[in-house]
């Protein structure tokens, strides 16, 4: 097997895993509520909850990740000037830069 051939299929594997989770999260809820929300009959099933599951479940595990790289995020001290006030460019790829509004 080459490289890629064994790449995809661990994300066919991840796929069948988190599909499997949000199956089973369905589950659970519909066992809580007493009432399926995937029917035969689309006109009868509750299918609108099982997209507001799929979206607040996004917003949770986007955040989660957005923690995450956050906790880990250093902030790096830029090499300006001491006294806080930006440098004026005068020079550019050894070009003079000429203010036209002076």
């Amino acid at each position: 097997m080459t490289t890629s051939a064994i790449v995809e299929n661990r994300r066919r594997e991840m796929a069948v895993q988190e599909n499997n989770q949000i199956l089973l999260s369905v589950t659970l809820v519909v066992a809580a509520t007493g009432e399926s929300w995937l029917r035969n009959n689309l006109n009868k099933g509750k299918l609108e909850n099982f997209y507001w599951m799929l979206a607040v479940l996004g917003v949770i595990i986007n955040f989660l990740v957005f923690l995450a790289f956050a906790r880990h995020h250093q902030v790096h001290k830029s090499e300006g000037p001491a006294n806080d006030q930006e440098k004026e460019l005068t020079h550019w790829q050894d070009e003079a830069i000429f203010d036209i509004g002076k």
